[in-house]
């Protein structure tokens, strides 16, 4: 959670940096770059983790359980779940103009400040 705050806090800074040092959406070769960039890194993602995912399912001996297949296919492809959630922001990404500040998330910071004094609060009792 509290990584998160701070990636919250800071997510457009180096977006802004990016935008400074090699220039906005009207550039085309810097649109280019930020766009096939994401598009390599989502890529550079997926093949990390899917092994490493595997491999711990595996050890944990769950290849062949079929009730937790049915978690990850629910929570990764259901109405509520990962892929829904992302992959709208995702192609956001390759909109001209594009700002990470376009999708404001703001409220979750107070969310976790309300969080963390709760937690705070019961430490301190």
């Amino acid at each position: 959670n509290w990584h998160a705050l701070e990636e919250t806090e800071h997510k457009a800074v180096a977006f802004d940096v990016y935008r400074t040092v090699i220039g906005d959406d009207s550039n085309l070769g810097a649109y280019a770059l930020r766009s096939g960039t994401l598009v390599l890194a989502t890529g550079i993602f997926f093949a990390l983790f899917i092994p490493f995912y595997l491999h711990n399912v595996r050890i944990k001996g769950g290849l062949t359980d079929l009730k937790g297949w049915r978690a990850v296919a629910k929570h990764t492809w259901g109405r509520k779940g990962i892929f829904l959630n992302i992959t709208k922001p995702w192609f956001d990404w390759f909109k001209p103009g594009f700002h990470p500040w376009d999708h404001d998330n703001s409220e979750q910071l107070q969310n976790f400040e309300a969080l963390l004094g709760n937690l705070l609060k019961e430490e301190a009792a």
